[in-house]
């Protein structure tokens, strides 16, 4: 066994280099011992330890990439009824974002809208969202006293369906017409005709324009978020 520097401090000490003169022993007690035993162990294991931001580092390095087609985007996480994870995840969302053009807030100032071009089904649905302007929000708003006496959940649905119509500027090139009239009033018959087109469509196809609307009016409040807070 490998003796320990303390345990041997108790023996002789070598000769001076005067004759008959020795260097005196040091005679060590037994808590004094013990201490110096249990330092000299905790010495051993921490020469043999690797240190926590070591460990950490090489686990990262070692872990594997996980799948972003499998993480439902955060967006839809407080929702009662979550879409399909297959058309809502986080790497289908990248995907779709890194085509697209950079949203210019300056139009909010321009025309009083953004608008933006999204690929939801390359080459078979292409829509042309835009913002929504106040007086629009309230008259879709308004019409909900015509679903009073219906269910929670038909009310709730007609209500997005409506909401969404007004978001869309075109669809697959066909231009779908104005809200507003040129006095800044609400169309009646416009906003039917929008509805009507949207109703139309197949719920499958629904279910994708829905998320794709979601994912556009989340990126034209990060881009305000950028210019007035960024650049505030």
């Amino acid at each position: 066994m490998t003796e320990k520097p303390y345990q041997r401090v108790n023996k002789q000490a070598p000769a001076a280099d005067k004759p008959g003169l020795a260097l005196p022993s040091i005679s060590l007690s037994d808590n004094t011992k013990s201490q110096l035993e249990a330092i000299s162990k905790q010495m051993e294991v921490a020469s043999k330890q690797v240190s926590p931001s070591e460990n950490v580092s090489k686990e990262t390095q070692n872990a594997p990439k996980q799948d972003e087609s499998l993480i439902f985007d955060p967006l839809f996480d407080n929702m009662d009824i979550r879409p399909d994870i297959k058309v809502a995840n986080v790497a289908l969302r990248k995907a779709v974002e890194a085509k697209l053009k950079p949203i210019s807030i300056d139009d909010l100032f321009i025309s009083g809208e953004v608008r933006q071009r999204v690929d939801i089904i390359p080459g078979k649905l292409s829509v042309v969202f835009r913002s929504l302007r106040t007086g629009e929000d309230l008259y879709v708003k308004k019409r909900l006293i015509e679903v009073k006496t219906e269910s929670a959940r038909y009310a709730e649905e007609r209500f997005l369906l409506q909401n969404m119509c007004c978001f869309i500027h075109e669809i697959n090139g066909e231009t779908f017409p104005p809200i507003m009239d040129s006095n800044d009033k609400i169309d009646d018959k416009a906003f039917e005709e929008r509805f009507l087109k949207i109703s139309r469509m197949p719920q499958v196809l629904l279910d994708r324009l829905w998320i794709h609307w979601r994912w556009f009016e989340d990126r034209v409040r990060k881009a305000l978020d950028y210019d007035f807070l960024g650049n505030g």
